[in-house]
């Protein structure tokens, strides 16, 4: 179908257009460092400092979990009522055989599916770039335990 193909298309363009941004990231990452003269001496930080540092990550794993599970109950229900519909739907005529219009709800729905799936991808892909990134500078200019910052 028309629908399959197009969102296979968009899913694999927003992933080389996040691979390619993800390239350009790093590439201004190593540009910041060339630019960018490391501290004579590392940065040192307290004990103190580096306790809420953990303490930090600590709570940002704990949202991240609880964010992962709501939106995994959204999709949950979600995928759920869309199932339903489309059963509904794909079987409305006499014969048993899906209708029309119940296989291009079944293509919209694996297609939406399909493009949401790359998007979370690709948007994965730049986090992780920009992380890197950003660590690898702060690195470079104060030491490991200023990375520890970043």
């Amino acid at each position: 179908m028309k629908i399959a193909s197009t969102s296979q298309h968009m899913a694999s363009g927003l992933l080389a257009a996040a691979v390619w941004g993800s390239k350009r990231i790093l590439q201004a990452g190593e540009a910041a460092k060339a630019r960018t003269t490391p501290n004579t001496q590392p940065t040192q930080l307290s004990q103190s400092t580096l306790k809420r540092f953990e303490q930090t990550a600590d709570a940002a794993g704990w949202v991240q979990r609880g964010a992962d599970k709501i939106v995994s109950a959204i999709g949950a229900a979600a995928a759920f009522v869309a199932s339903k519909i489309v059963a509904k739907a794909s079987h409305n005529n006499t014969s048993g055989q899906p209708s029309n219009k119940g296989q291009v709800m079944v293509a919209a729905a694996e297609g939406f599916t399909e493009v949401y799936m790359a998007i979370e991808e690709a948007a994965e892909v730049l986090y992780h770039s920009c992380r890197d990134s950003a660590t690898g500078v702060v690195g470079h200019k104060y030491g490991a335990d200023g990375c520890m910052s970043s």
